[in-house]
């Protein structure tokens, strides 16, 4: 299912709902079904990640370890990651399946919501050498950055994180300030 608005300069011209909000219990979609983002998400990470290059603190081709406070590397190969590559999937920086877990099980990251984790603990955990969450085959794939494309969580969430530490604050407060305001969305959050 899906939830749709339309607006004009005039103000909202439609709303509609069309298909199922939850299909076993016969609950149709409306103007006010809300649905989870999943990666539609990432528009919204890469719209803020760009403020900051436009705003001059980040450049698309420059290595992103120039702004972590820890170091990215892919095993085996020098070349450096980007911005670029992060935000076009790339990098070689690999979702494992398993790492976040599902909803429902114990001992799980997943979450609906705020994350019990911070997003730069999570990433460090994932991408350096001798972390908890690190694992060299499974985290990364066996090629240069930039060599191959391969749709990246991971990679995007590293962007969203470059960002928020080059902009010295959380990055849901950029996207509220940078997007969300401007845009007048007043329900919404990121």
């Amino acid at each position: 299912g899906l939830s749709v608005a339309v607006v004009s300069a005039k103000g909202l011209e439609f709303a509609g709902g069309y298909g199922w909000a939850n299909r076993e219990a016969q609950i149709r979609a409306d103007a006010d079904t809300v649905f989870m983002l999943a990666s539609v998400s990432k528009t919204v990470a890469c719209a803020g990640v760009m403020c900051l290059v436009e705003d001059g603190k980040l450049d698309l081709d420059a290595n992103v370890n120039d702004v972590l406070p820890f170091e990215v590397a892919i095993p085996g190969y020098e070349r450096a990651v980007t911005l670029r590559q992060l935000l076009t999937h790339t990098s070689s920086i690999k979702d494992r399946a398993g790492t976040w877990g599902h909803p429902g099980e114990a001992d799980t990251l997943y979450s609906h919501g705020d994350s019990t984790i911070s997003l730069g603990d999570f990433l460090k955990s994932y991408l350096v050498p001798g972390e908890e969450r690190y694992v060299e085959s499974g985290n990364f794939y066996d090629r240069k950055p930039g060599q191959g494309y391969a749709y990246s969580n991971i990679g995007v969430d590293l962007a969203a994180y470059t960002a928020e530490v080059a902009a010295g604050r959380p990055f849901d407060d950029l996207v509220a300030d940078r997007i969300i305001g401007p845009l007048g969305l007043e329900q919404t959050g990121y």
